[in-house]
């Protein structure tokens, strides 16, 4: 997918046969565009950084980042309401364990 973004992009083959470096970080950085899904560690680090724009990433072991919203554009995108329904399945199946009772949070957090 990444070559294929990077020849629409640029209207020729990558240079080595294989996207490398600057290539790869382009097609990267524009498929995060396209799909609108915030630059995360990664992408930031392929950007290019000055002295002066550099940051540090610390962990912070208490704060655990929210889960990704994910949606299936296609069922989203369906023709029968049925369909469009189940787009969302992943919202009603998925709990968070801060919100549930003591005693079934303290039993999911002791299974792997």
């Amino acid at each position: 997918m990444l070559t294929l973004l990077h020849g629409l992009e640029t209207h020729q083959p990558p240079a080595s046969g294989r996207l490398r470096g600057e290539e790869f970080k382009n097609a990267v950085a524009k498929l995060q565009e396209i799909s609108g899904q915030p630059q995360d560690h990664f992408a930031s680090e392929l950007r290019p950084q000055t002295a002066s724009h550099s940051r540090q990433i610390t962990p912070d072991s208490n704060a655990e980042p929210p889960p990704p919203k994910i949606t299936n554009t296609p069922l989203h995108r369906h023709e029968k309401e049925a369909a469009q329904e189940l787009a969302d399945l992943y919202d009603d199946l998925i709990v968070d364990v801060s919100e549930m009772s003591p005693e079934a949070a303290q039993y999911v957090r002791k299974r792997p």
